[in-house]
């Protein structure tokens, strides 16, 4: 579980789940996170978080001098 900070104020709760995890795995930690008044996403284990993966292009077109 990667939690977004502050952890506290943000619901956003990325669910890393890789070739190795086990959907029963998977299956308790969504539920966890939904128990935490979170929202579970998730996503394959790479580099980087989702939020950031998503935000850099934009990020990047508007420093695009």
């Amino acid at each position: 579980m990667h939690f977004f900070n502050p952890a506290t104020i943000m619901k956003l709760v990325e669910v890393v789940k890789t070739d190795l995890t086990n959907e029963q795995t998977t299956n308790i930690i969504i539920e966890l996170a939904k128990q935490m008044n979170k929202t579970p996403v998730i996503c394959k284990d790479s580099p980087g978080f989702i939020v950031n993966r998503v935000a850099r292009p934009f990020i990047l077109n508007l420093y695009d001098w």
